[in-house]
């Protein structure tokens, strides 16, 4: 990710990466350990580590189970 992006996810969108990740209700939590994944996102938005790119996988990934398997899709 361009340097300037992630300057971007750490402040304009760190309120909605954080409410994301801190949902209970991960379709996705057979797939990821949302423990691990909450860590990261808590170095990510620190600074402490610079490659948001495990956060917009697991974004996607529950974004494509909500939409192909969730409420509303009968599974």
């Amino acid at each position: 990710f361009h340097p300037a992006l992630n300057r971007f996810s750490q402040s304009v969108l760190r309120e909605r990466i954080r409410e994301f990740t801190n949902r209970s209700d991960h379709m996705s939590r057979e797939y990821l350990d949302w423990g691990r994944m909450e860590r990261f996102v808590d170095d990510f938005l620190s600074g402490r580590a610079f490659n948001p790119h495990p956060i917009w996988m697991a974004i996607n990934l529950e974004r494509w189970l909500r939409m192909n398997f969730g409420i509303g899709r009968g599974g």
